[in-house]
């Protein structure tokens, strides 16, 4: 079997001026925060002074180049206390970051306002393992956007880790098991109802997935990623299984030369328990081979060790570099809200 190996090719942006010094910001701590490396994570600013949004917004517009170098450095960076008080508001900050918009993944989100959608609105008794938005298909997002306007009144906090730490800390502990990730890629089974199911993390329905009411356009555009598909009957229902073309497991990220342990393998595998077992998905290595749990479960070991937990504020903005980080989502109990966006 070919190798599977996987090189971002980063498109540069044309950059506005970007001052050599940020007069808009300052670093601050918090708890929950992490220092690797000698580099705080996540980076926490704040607004130096008392400053309107129009301010701000013109400052960030002129610091794209900053902000992308801020992201290769840190993997992701809170801003609190800015003058970010509405969906509106958030959505005025992504676009001032200059980046270009995608729309959302494969999870139920409902618009918002421009660019700016619900958070996955999967059932709040239940923990959203971690993951790399949509790492499960080609095109995924190379930034995620996140809005506190209410924090949960219990838990639902977002906690956040390094993909290349978990990359190599796993190298070191399961050597063998990382490097057949490496080699042959994985590829994912996955059983999509007719319709969404808030039950489910990964709660796309076949109409969703492929924007379509019509099952001949859903299978040819399967086939036109590269999977396979088959029409299954379980408990009375017809179930769309499909098994995705080979995807890498490892990628490496031609800006900061780290490797990253960029999959869904850990979101499935976590995810199995959400769903009937006769229809709960799976990751197999590319070549169809299965993948042994005890390996998964160091895999969730060092997730443990190397976690970023913090409480969200009312107006906090978290931006990650998804080719870097991974995030999560742990239970809570409402009112709360969060709202996300996706960019290229």
């Amino acid at each position: 079997m070919k190798a599977v190996h996987a090189i971002w090719r980063t498109e540069p942006r044309d950059y506005k001026r970007t001052p050599s010094h940020q007069d808009w910001n300052k670093e601050t701590t918090i708890e929950g925060q992490l220092t690797i490396e000698d580099t705080t994570f996540p980076l926490v600013l704040l607004p130096s002074n008392d400053l309107d949004n129009e301010f701000i917004l013109q400052k960030i517009e002129i610091s794209n180049e900053w902000l992308d170098n801020v992201l290769i450095k840190h993997g992701a960076i809170l801003f609190r206390n800015f003058p970010v008080k509405s969906p509106s508001d958030f959505n005025d900050f992504v676009t001032a970051c200059g980046y270009h918009n995608l729309p959302v993944g494969g999870t139920i989100r409902q618009w918002v306002v421009g660019n700016v959608f619900s958070v996955n609105e999967f059932s709040p008794d239940k923990e959203i393992p971690f993951h790399h938005e949509m790492s499960h298909i080609p095109l995924h997002p190379n930034h995620l956007f996140f809005y506190c306007e209410i924090p949960g009144s219990v838990g639902g906090e977002t906690p956040i880790l390094l993909s290349w730490l978990l990359y190599d800390k796993a190298l070191k502990r399961i050597p063998e098991f990382i490097n057949e990730l490496e080699e042959k890629g994985v590829k994912y089974v996955r059983f999509l109802l007719e319709k969404d199911d808030p039950n489910s993390a990964m709660s796309r329905g076949w109409k969703s997935t492929y924007a379509t009411e019509d099952k001949v356009i859903a299978e040819t555009k399967c086939r036109d990623a590269g999977g396979t598909f088959e029409w299954v009957t379980i408990e009375d229902e017809v179930v769309m299984k499909t098994t995705s073309a080979v995807q890498p497991a490892v990628r490496l990220d031609n800006r900061s030369g780290r490797k990253v342990f960029f999959n869904s393998l850990i979101a499935t595998y976590m995810g199995r328990q959400d769903h009937h077992k006769e229809r709960r998905g799976e990751v197999l290595f590319g070549d169809g081979g299965k993948i042994d749990p005890e390996h998964i479960n160091v895999i969730l070991e060092i997730i443990r060790d190397i976690t970023a937990d913090f409480k969200w504020c009312a107006g906090d903005v978290l931006v990650i570099d998804n080719k870097l980080t991974m995030y999560s989502r742990k239970r809570f109990k409402n009112p709360r809200k969060i709202y996300a966006s996706l960019a290229l």
